[in-house]
């Protein structure tokens, strides 16, 4: 399963990200100034969806986790 989780720099998103690798799980993590495996994205900017768009390249995402606020 493919998923992705706004906000997972710290706390319960990355908790969440941690879980469901452990899972097996392929996912996706966003922080606002991305670094290491998360991409950056700022829920606030609308054209930083572009770039979250780009990364994905088309992938499904079988489960959005909107963490980040």
């Amino acid at each position: 399963m493919h998923i992705v989780i706004t906000g997972a720099s710290r706390g319960i998103g990355a908790a969440l990200a941690a879980r469901y690798r452990a899972g097996g799980h392929d996912v996706t993590g966003t922080a606002r100034a991305g670094g290491g495996d998360l991409v950056a994205l700022d829920v606030t900017q609308a054209d930083d969806f572009g770039r979250l768009a780009a990364h994905l390249g088309g992938r499904a995402v079988d489960l959005l986790i909107c963490n980040a606020g």
